[in-house]
């Protein structure tokens, strides 16, 4: 799970380097909160409180929800990381943001 992990953290990471770099987002927030807690642990957080990640509404204003912490979680590969509620949070925040 550990390296499951940490493959996450390095997706999450890598999308939140090209919201910066591509559509000038400011990921500090985010990235600072990844390398406290981990994305997992984040988006965790996150559905429990029935919240989405910090750039979720500024990455659907740029039609860029693909870069999106849940848009990553949503993958199959990652599954296993998250319980059947926390990815049915993470499907409906972007079917309702237009991703699918």
């Amino acid at each position: 799970m550990k390296q499951l992990e940490e493959k996450f953290n390095a997706e999450v990471l890598q999308c939140c380097a090209k919201a910066k770099l591509e559509y000038g987002l400011d990921t500090a927030q985010m990235e600072n909160d990844i390398n406290r807690l981990g994305a997992a642990a984040m988006l965790r957080q996150l559905a429990k409180r029935g919240a989405v990640s910090v750039l979720f509404d500024q990455l659907k204003e740029k039609g860029q929800l693909c870069l999106s912490p849940e848009a990553v979680a949503s993958k199959v590969e990652y599954a296993s990381l998250f319980t059947d509620k926390e990815a049915d949070w993470f499907l409906e925040q972007l079917c309702q943001g237009g991703y699918y």
